[in-house]
């Protein structure tokens, strides 16, 4: 599996998990390489969209506290 490429680990670390092994590829493209990344973990992108909406962080952080939006907070352990 890992010299056909069938499994292969993450090209960056998880917020959540770190570095781990996820499914590759079935097809291969010789001039377009597969990108194998992490999918996203809940709301890791509400606040970037938001402040790209127009929102300021201060509405953002208190539509949080008001439980309006939620995300989940990284690992410290693998925040880099």
């Amino acid at each position: 599996m890992l010299e056909n490429e069938l499994a292969v680990e993450v090209e960056e670390a998880s917020p959540r998990y770190g570095r781990y092994m996820r499914s590759g590829g079935i097809v291969h493209f010789s001039e377009t390489p597969g990108r194998y990344r992490s999918a996203p973990y809940p709301g890791e992108h509400t606040r970037a969209l938001m402040v790209e909406l127009g929102y300021s962080s201060e509405q953002v952080d208190d539509y949080r506290e008001r439980r309006i939006v939620a995300w989940e907070q990284p690992n410290p352990i693998f925040s880099a």
